[in-house]
């Protein structure tokens, strides 16, 4: 498989929205590292189809590749159908407060995003879940976060942008996907490193964002290059900047931020978890049967179109960052002043 080596993670290695670059790295990524080790056991699954929960609406960046997983499983070999079961609702609190209280029997598998599996966690006090209510299986994707206006829109790049939000405070509506959702907490963070001030509106996701600036509800929206891709080719949209290290095969045209001046580089990551409490056999099946997935030609070559990085960490890895960056992201609410009371 494709392995896209000039990325920038998503994390915190210092102080955040006033301080520089914050970039997330994993130490020792490897296409051939290996799962967690698992007692060799023949198990009688699946004997059922396997629900994949997507706590975002149909159409959004989520949506679109945990279709694509589902037909790559399919593809490859996976004995039942894995069928998506969305659940959209405050930015991915819905769906994953109702997955977490699923049986942990494998037949339950969801993507937990860093959005909605760590900042929103913070973001929401009491949150209905924790990062300790769900397994890891595998992580094989990030995606950047892309800001965009209707394609005639009066700022034509992220400094005529910014210099208006500047000088008329929060004039500008800036959509994204619910509040404590990356989509939202990055564009503060992009907000105060500027000096603009936006209004932001919180809806249930990325594909109601792209319908928020399409019909004139915001003036920028905060989504991801997936989202973007169908309205820039059909000129109805045009992106301001994408925060990725280097400009997009899918987008070659858009600018990233860092080359507007602006040293951001934002991902967001989306491992694969189960409930807590799911058999260590039954993970190391979803994982082998997914890894097998993504190394599909057809699956990479459309991730890849859509503007995603695909790259492989095992179970373990997996864990670990989105550990790592539950534990920016506490950080990061709290110095930004944005964390709840």
């Amino acid at each position: 498989m494709k392995k896209i080596s000039n990325w920038r993670w998503m994390g915190l290695t210092g102080v955040l929205i006033l301080a520089t670059a914050l970039t997330f790295s994993v130490v020792g990524y490897s296409s051939d590292t290996k799962p967690a080790d698992t007692k060799a056991a023949k198990i009688d699954y699946p004997t059922k189809p396997v629900n994949l929960y997507v706590p975002m609406a149909a159409g959004g960046v989520t949506d679109t590749f945990c279709r694509a997983l589902s037909e790559a499983m399919k593809r490859t070999g996976f004995p039942k159908p894995v069928v998506l079961v969305n659940k959209p609702g405050a930015g991915g609190i819905t769906g994953t407060a109702e997955f977490v209280r699923q049986k942990p029997d494998g037949y339950n598998i969801s993507p937990g995003s860093y959005g909605w599996m760590a900042l929103s966690i913070h973001m929401n006090k009491p949150a209905p879940y924790s990062i300790d209510d769900v397994t890891s299986i595998i992580q094989f994707c990030a995606t950047p976060i892309t800001l965009v206006v209707k394609a005639d829109a009066p700022w034509k790049n992220i400094k005529d942008l910014s210099d208006y939000a500047k000088a008329n405070p929060r004039k500008v509506r800036l959509s994204h996907s619910g509040n404590g959702t990356f989509t939202h907490i990055i564009p503060v963070e992009f907000a105060d490193k500027v000096g603009a001030k936006f209004t932001f509106i919180p809806l249930a996701g990325t594909a109601p964002t792209i319908t928020s600036v399409l019909g004139g509800n915001s003036e920028v929206g905060s989504v991801y290059p997936s989202d973007a891709v169908p309205q820039v080719k059909s000129k109805e949209m045009r992106v301001l900047a994408i925060m990725s290290e280097s400009r997009l095969k899918a987008l070659p045209d858009s600018p990233t931020l860092k080359e507007q001046g602006i040293d951001m580089v934002r991902a967001c990551g989306f491992p694969i978890v189960a409930p807590k409490g799911t058999r260590p056999e039954i993970i190391k099946f979803l994982h082998d049967s997914i890894k097998k997935a993504i190394n599909d030609a057809a699956f990479v070559k459309q991730m890849t179109d859509l503007g995603f990085d695909v790259r492989y960490y095992n179970t373990q890895d997996a864990d670990k960052m989105l550990r790592d960056w539950y534990k920016a992201a506490g950080e990061l609410v709290v110095k930004a002043g944005i964390a709840p009371k």
